[in-house]
């Protein structure tokens, strides 16, 4: 117990550092000692390199309790669906259309996960969760997590309409932060404009105590109030974004479509199946509809005191299906997690995206990302 404890404390210690193969090293080695821990922690960050070898970690597991069980479970279920999509032609991480979500082909990786969650004593998040994924749409349930994205998560909607169709126009982009990340948005918009001429609005937040849980959040309260005192189309991105060829391209997803964004196929969280770090919003009648009953829910968010980490998110699916856009689904080089030579907007995603600020941080998985935004920072 003692090796697999230190070959976990030093995996964690290279993952912090950026070490992504050590600690993928480290972690295996745990997991073949026994460990469930460093057979999840393996196969989340094995999966992106090797996914088969992911998968055959977590089915090779043995949990003995059944927080354990409920664990691989879970993770196993995310793999698979993702292998199998792959098998398909689909890609593993963006949705095709609106019945591209869910678990549509890990029928039984999902039926090990519903009885590893129904062998709890008590609920767990997973069971909010399952209670999603099987179609659950009661606010009392999800309001029994207060401090949590789940109790943000609530289906009745009221629409707010918000008119006729505005005039064609060339579209925005739309900026939000607070100071703090002016260090990303700096850097982003210089790219932005590196492309030739793109009206990229900034709008630097007050500080506020929620700090990134407020900002994430209410930009897209300012972003309706902007649109309504506007009337044009708009790209809303991540400010911690790198452009690597011209958002011009993005703008013509919008012709015939009220939004655009990414869905995410394969997860089981409500907070998880919409994408929010590139969304367009067309100016027709739908479009701001939907963009006004994001805003309406984020502020009664607000007042019911439960501002989490993702309540954009979760705004954006609820009201999805109350407001029915017309929506165009990005495709991987619309919103680029890969950071590949065809994609438009670089995505700065994953638990290290400050790493690179840190004087002589490495971040190998991250390189040309990182590079990127070395070169417009200065």
């Amino acid at each position: 117990m003692d090796n697999v404890k230190d070959a976990l404390q030093r995996a964690a210690a290279l993952k912090k550092a950026g070490e992504y193969q050590g600690a993928r090293d480290l972690f295996k080695s745990a997991a073949d000692l026994g460990s469930i821990r460093g057979a999840v922690d393996y196969a989340v960050l094995a999966a992106d390199i090797d996914l088969s070898s992911a998968i055959q970690t977590l089915q090779a597991a043995t949990p003995q309790q059944p927080l354990e069980e409920l664990e691989i479970a879970r993770t196993l279920l995310l793999f698979t669906e993702r292998a199998k999509r792959i098998e398909r032609g689909l890609h593993p991480l963006f949705s095709i259309d609106t019945s591209d979500f869910g678990f549509k082909f890990a029928t039984d990786e999902l039926q090990r996960w519903r009885s590893a969650i129904k062998a709890l004593p008590s609920l767990d998040l997973d069971s909010f969760c399952l209670y999603f994924q099987e179609g659950g749409r009661d606010r009392n349930v999800y309001g029994m997590v207060k401090k949590h994205v789940t109790g943000t998560v609530d289906f009745d909607i009221e629409v707010q309409k918000a008119g006729q169709d505005g005039p064609l126009r060339t579209p925005a982009i739309w900026l939000a932060c607070d100071e703090t990340y002016l260090a990303f948005a700096n850097p982003l918009i210089a790219s932005l404009k590196a492309f030739g001429p793109v009206d990229v609005v900034l709008e630097v937040m007050e500080p506020h105590e929620l700090k990134s849980n407020y900002y994430g959040a209410y930009r897209f309260v300012r972003l309706a109030e902007w649109m309504a005192a506007n009337n044009r189309p708009v790209w809303l991105m991540d400010v911690d974004a790198i452009a690597n060829r011209s958002p011009a391209e993005l703008f013509p997803l919008l012709d015939g479509h009220d939004v655009a964004f990414r869905g995410r196929p394969g997860r089981i969280e409500p907070w998880n199946q919409i994408n929010a770090s590139v969304v367009g919003f067309n100016n027709t009648a739908a479009g701001k509809t939907y963009l006004q009953t994001i805003s309406w829910y984020i502020k009664r968010a607000l007042e019911r005191g439960n501002i989490a980490w993702g309540v954009d998110q979760v705004a954006m699916l609820c009201c999805v299906g109350a407001c029915r856009p017309k929506i165009n689904f990005l495709k991987p080089h619309h919103a680029d997690y890969d950071y590949t030579e065809s994609g438009i907007i670089w995505i700065n995603g994953g638990p290290n995206k400050w790493h690179h600020l840190q004087p002589g941080a490495k971040d190998p998985d991250r390189q040309r990302f990182v590079d990127a935004f070395q070169k417009w920072m200065t």
